[in-house]
């Protein structure tokens, strides 16, 4: 028997709602990027730069406590047995960001043997999917290849959890 446990980032793993701020980072990273005239070899490595530089802030963020993990141990622990049992983790996502969302795993106290072995759907759907599908999409592309007994999503936005209900 597998099961899915699909975690929410904004406002179930970390507070408070961070996507504006972390959009807001990267716009001063290009800006940082086109004043200084940061060349790359390719767009892959300066989308990588970019996502290191959001990790980085990320941190720093956690660290200052501006932004913070709720729940850390009961999260860490509920990761943890999910997978020392053999069920698989995931987190769905609407960011672009998936390099902070494993700072944030990491600032948990989450070890990187764990880390590793979770699944991430980190994207930005259209506004009028988001409300339609919910993180639908998402748990699809998280369920690829792989048959599920049981999935469960936890997540703070009713919409989502509406939406993943009638979906069945």
């Amino acid at each position: 028997m597998l099961n899915l446990l699909v975690l929410d980032f904004d406002q179930t793993i970390i507070s408070p709602h961070t996507f504006q701020a972390l959009q807001k980072e990267e716009v001063r990273i290009r800006q940082e990027i086109a004043k200084s005239k940061m060349t790359f070899n390719s767009a892959a490595e300066q989308e990588q730069y970019i996502q290191d530089k959001i990790a980085a802030y990320m941190s720093k963020q956690l660290e200052q406590k501006l932004f913070n993990i709720n729940h850390p141990q009961l999260l860490r622990a509920l990761i943890q047995n999910a997978l020392d049992n053999d069920d698989d983790v995931a987190i769905a996502s609407f960011t672009k960001y998936p390099a902070a969302v494993l700072a944030a795993l990491k600032f948990m106290g989450l070890p990187e043997e764990y880390i590793s072995k979770i699944k991430l759907a980190c994207y930005l759907p259209e506004a009028a999917d988001q409300k339609a599908y919910g993180k639908n999409k998402h748990i699809l592309g998280l369920m690829q290849d792989t048959e599920y007994d049981k999935v469960i999503l936890v997540d703070d936005d009713v919409n989502n959890i509406t939406t993943f209900e009638q979906a069945g």
